[in-house]
């Protein structure tokens, strides 16, 4: 696979070996609302993180352990970001810890995308998370939901397709996720989205956790080179005659006789 414009951290893979015949066109786009309706509304959740104890505080209500004040000078909130890459839907979790107050606020960031390392995070800490329900619109309840991977089926792959979408990150960068979402009433649907199509960001959401650079290049060159290659419209054209030629199987030393075999 051939890759045309930006540089994330999977382009490292490429020293690998490529297929110049596959060709990735890294240009982003923000898709409109209306199309991000049909690929389904995936939004960034906030929610708690409170000391593992038996007993709830009754001076803490879930709103305020969602706000992360977790004692004086020490404030923990987190949120889970969601990530479409190669026609699946993937979340993790970002914890932002506030340590101090004022001018000596220290905060320190941590990422997972994987349920067993958040949940080793929180048994080291002594921390549990402060409610069961996570993103209640999609109905996802616990930490296996948040960390499954959703594959998109239907109108939500065609759309993809359509637009030629390989990955679909957040707008936002992340220490911004927690923003609020509204919607406006009158043309909403042909406003562009909060998610960014096709750019070079997997590196600022730490996705290489998700995905090593080898297994993110060889994801995105079998569904360029398939399932993206299978909708006609937008394939996109080899004109390198060099390229063309190396794909009928023309060898620039010995043309297109057969080498000579070894006795």
């Amino acid at each position: 696979m051939r890759i045309i414009g930006g540089r994330d951290y999977y382009d490292s893979a490429a020293a690998y070996g490529i297929d110049p015949g596959i060709i990735f066109v890294r240009k982003e786009f923000r898709p409109t609302n209306g199309e991000m309706d049909r690929i389904g509304r995936y939004t960034s959740r906030g929610f708690g993180i409170r000391p593992d104890t038996s007993e709830e505080p009754s001076y803490k209500t879930s709103h305020q352990w969602r706000m992360g004040n977790l004692e004086p000078g020490l404030k923990v909130q987190a949120s889970a970001p969601v990530i479409i890459f190669c026609g699946k839907v993937y979340s993790g979790v970002f914890v932002t810890i506030t340590e101090g107050t004022g001018i000596y606020e220290v905060k320190t960031e941590y990422r997972f995308w994987n349920a067993e390392k958040f949940e080793a995070f929180l048994q080291e800490r002594g921390w549990r998370t402060s409610s069961s329900q996570y993103w209640g619109e999609h109905g996802l309840t616990n930490l296996d939901d948040i960390f499954s991977v959703v594959e998109l089926k239907g109108d939500a792959l065609q759309c993809l397709m359509e637009k030629q979408i390989v990955c679909l990150v957040p707008e936002a960068r992340p220490l911004d996720f927690n923003r609020p979402f509204y919607r406006s009433r009158v043309g909403w649907l042909e406003q562009e989205s909060d998610f960014v199509a096709n750019s070079d960001r997997l590196k600022d959401w730490d996705f290489q956790k998700a995905f090593d650079p080898v297994a993110a290049f060889q994801e995105i060159s079998q569904w360029v080179g398939g399932t993206l290659a299978s909708y006609g419209p937008n394939i996109i054209e080899i004109k390198d005659d060099l390229v063309k030629a190396h794909k009928a199987g023309f060898d620039t030393k010995t043309s297109f006789r057969r080498p000579k075999q070894t006795k």
